[in-house]
């Protein structure tokens, strides 16, 4: 009865619980399990015609009712003990599916703010800032809008970044500020940049160039 028990257990785990239920197939889990257990009925009463004589001290044949009550507890106990088995292994799944997608929520978030921790350059936020504070009171307009210019390219990293698709627009001005400011912290630079085509209603990913 022990070995038999056992071979319930891994053959819903091993067999029926990957096979079916575990890729949503419950119908065919369902059909399964009950030809399962009517093939376990059939072997627990061929156990125990072969070991009635030891099992039990009188030789009184059981009765009509008797032989009911005793198969149907016998599928009850079997659909139980299947279905026991089957929602802890649902459950170990589940914990586990949720302790994956904490993970990648985790991995996810930290990938996301190393992102935007790499587009802020500390260098070249710390050169802008010096370049304005020597500049406030030689030149205040331009310190004003190195500082102006530096506010819009933070805030369109920060908001920019968290979004899928920016107008072309909106990149190229990011852009332009970002060349501009370079220029007022090296001796010779300049740039050209050409725009072709509607640049207001094409949209792109984000920090693209």
């Amino acid at each position: 009865y022990y070995l038999f028990m056992n071979m319930l257990v891994y053959f819903n785990v091993y067999v029926l619980f990957p096979r079916f239920l575990a890729k949503n197939k419950i119908a065919l889990y369902i059909l399964s399990v009950i030809a399962f257990t009517l093939f376990s009925l059939f072997f627990m009463m061929v156990l125990q015609d072969l070991f009635y004589d030891i099992g039990v001290t009188h030789q009184e044949e059981p009765s009509a009712m008797a032989l009911f009550l005793s198969i149907t507890s016998s599928m009850l106990s079997i659909f139980l003990f299947l279905g026991g088995v089957s929602a802890f292994l649902l459950f170990k799944r589940w914990m586990k599916s949720n302790h994956r997608m904490n993970n990648l929520r985790m991995a996810t978030s930290q990938s996301e703010l190393n992102f935007l921790k790499s587009q802020i350059n500390p260098h070249f936020l710390f050169n802008m800032i010096n370049n304005a504070n020597i500049l406030v009171d030689e030149d205040p307009e331009m310190a004003s809008d190195i500082l102006v210019k530096l506010d819009d390219l933070l805030r369109y990293q920060l908001d920019g970044s968290t979004k899928d698709k920016v107008y072309l627009e909106a990149d190229i001005n990011f852009l332009t500020n970002f060349l501009e400011l370079e220029k007022t912290r090296r001796d010779q630079f300049e740039y050209k940049i050409n725009v072709c085509g509607d640049i207001k209603n094409v949209e792109v990913a984000p920090l693209l160039f």
